[in-house]
């Protein structure tokens, strides 16, 4: 909560990390299914509400305009997975301004 009189501090980067790459089962691109970057633990979902991509028919995805710090990315079908999958995602440290390029497995 703020507080009247209070000062609030934030940080403004022109220069965000990107994450992009392509999900995959068995070989072949994913369809239908969405990709989400979750924020530092405790990797809650509700950290990351922007962070929701939707796979393209490639299989491809992309996130931009991520600031600098650990995260986890995972996969699912319906939101309802997300918590019990988010646990288990793929953990990446993103530096300020990185384009990191990833191939996530569908377990």
């Amino acid at each position: 909560d703020l507080v009247p009189g209070a000062s609030l501090e934030f940080e403004l980067d022109n220069q965000p990390a990107r994450v992009s790459g392509t999900v995959v089962a068995g070989g072949r691109p994913l369809i239908g299914f969405a990709a989400i970057m979750l924020a530092r633990a405790p990797y809650d979902i509700a950290d990351a509400p922007n962070s929701y991509r939707v796979i393209s028919q490639d299989g491809r995805f992309e996130i931009s305009g991520v600031a600098p710090g650990e995260y986890r990315l995972a996969v699912a079908n319906n939101l309802s997975q997300l918590p019990e999958r988010i646990q288990s995602g793929e953990k990446i440290t993103l530096e300020r301004g990185e384009q990191r390029t990833l191939e996530l497995k569908l377990r």
